[in-house]
């Protein structure tokens, strides 16, 4: 019976195609939405947790808090390279410690430019970050000192701008200020839209970065924009920032019972509150894109009134001919629920093709396994038979004398 059922509703369904086909396009867009979301979301939780196991967990870094609100808050406090070395001398898990200031720059070499992070760092701040050189040095206690013109760059920063090419020796520029490449680092991490690509920055000296290329607080010579400290294997992390707290409340005159004017965070713990960002709004997307369900699930039980209305005589016939009312209840529903998986199904082939389409521009891997698309495919037949249970219903309970009599 159930594979007759399906016979007739594919007979059914294929006389009106045009319409038909209007009608399941609710059903098509948001399954194709929902499993490209979530898909998605998956593909970005990967690429962050790969990045945080690369980072590991023995990094903190210390940027100032919020501006205070409310009378007598006072000001935000300036972060100063004094603050880098205090914690690095009074903290006792803490190996080092590195004062930073960061900006977005272009850079320039050749015909090529490109926007990129700059990073003005003390001669500790490859340590403190646990990084490599691929290639070259990195800026002498001379050239901190002098503010010299040499900047290292992240294998991102030095393919774009040189290609293939070996940049050591080689100049850019930072607006208008010649840099000579005096070393590369070692690629770490992946680009991706996930995260933010850790390869794609310049790292020049804190007094050339200050002096020369970004400027600095202008009452506070020594000032910083964070600083990144390594806590000791052996440290325990939570420990290391209590300590870090009071170390800087401290030198900036704040009670020990007041309020933080500073940030303290792991490096896994940023990426972690990306994550948690990341996720929720992939939520909101997937939350609206479901809404197209309601519309699909309308549209199929729309289709079905005027379906059951134009077959009125052929649902009388049938019922004089001795079909109980659970047959053409039955018949209706196998109808809806396969005007609802045909879309599900033309959703999840669109659903893979934009999958590869993103993957391809986001840099990353988007995978859809078999389970999602069997699950969409449920999912949408279950709303066909919830959306087509009225139009099945109204049919059931006509009178086939009356039904027969129908124009």
């Amino acid at each position: 019976m159930l594979f007759e059922h399906v016979q007739i509703a594919l007979e059914a369904l294929s006389r009106h195609p045009l319409r038909n086909g209007l009608s399941m396009l609710g059903i098509v867009i948001a399954v194709a939405a929902v499993i490209t979301l979530v898909a998605l979301g998956v593909s970005t939780r990967a690429e962050i947790d790969a990045q945080i196991q690369a980072l590991g967990s023995n990094q903190v870094i210390v940027t100032p808090g919020p501006q205070p609100a409310g009378p007598g808050a006072g000001s935000r406090i300036v972060l100063t390279g004094a603050d880098a070395y205090a914690i690095e001398q009074e903290v006792a898990g803490i190996a080092v410690a590195a004062a930073t200031i960061g900006t977005k720059v272009q850079v320039i070499a050749g015909g090529r430019n490109h926007v990129t992070t700059l990073q003005g760092a003390g001669a500790s701040y490859l340590e403190a970050r646990g990084w490599r050189m691929a290639e070259g040095r990195m800026p002498t206690l001379e050239e901190q000192r002098l503010g010299a013109r040499v900047g290292v760059l992240g294998s991102t920063v030095a393919e774009r701008l040189f290609g293939g090419q070996p940049p050591l020796g080689l100049q850019l520029r930072v607006g208008r200020v010649p840099i000579e490449v005096i070393g590369v680092l070692a690629s770490r991490g992946s680009n991706s839209a996930a995260a933010e690509d850790q390869n794609d920055l310049i790292i020049t000296p804190l007094t050339t970065a200050r002096q020369r290329l970004v400027g600095h607080h202008p009452a506070i010579s020594d000032s910083v924009d964070f600083i990144v400290a390594s806590i000791r294997e052996d440290a325990n992390v939570e420990t290391v920032k209590a300590q870090i707290r009071d170390v800087m409340k401290q030198r900036h005159r704040l009670a020990p019972a007041a309020e933080d004017a500073f940030r303290i965070l792991g490096m896994t713990e940023q990426l972690e509150f990306r994550m948690a960002a990341a996720e929720r709004l992939n939520q909101l997307l997937v939350a609206i894109a479901s809404v197209s369900l309601l519309v699909g699930g309308v549209g199929i039980m729309n289709v079905m009134l005027i379906s059951v209305t134009e077959r009125t005589r052929e649902i009388g016939l049938r019922r004089a001919m001795g079909a109980r009312r659970r047959d053409v209840l039955a018949q209706i529903l196998v109808e809806a629920a396969a005007l609802s998986v045909i879309g599900g199904a033309i959703g999840v082939l669109i659903a893979f093709a934009a999958s590869s389409a993103l993957s391809a521009l986001a840099g990353m891997p988007i995978t859809l396994d078999a389970g999602i698309g069997a699950f969409a495919l449920l999912f949408s037949g279950g709303i066909g038979v919830a959306f087509g249970f009225y139009p099945a219903w109204r049919a059931s309970v006509q009178e086939p004398i009356e039904a027969l009599r129908h124009e």
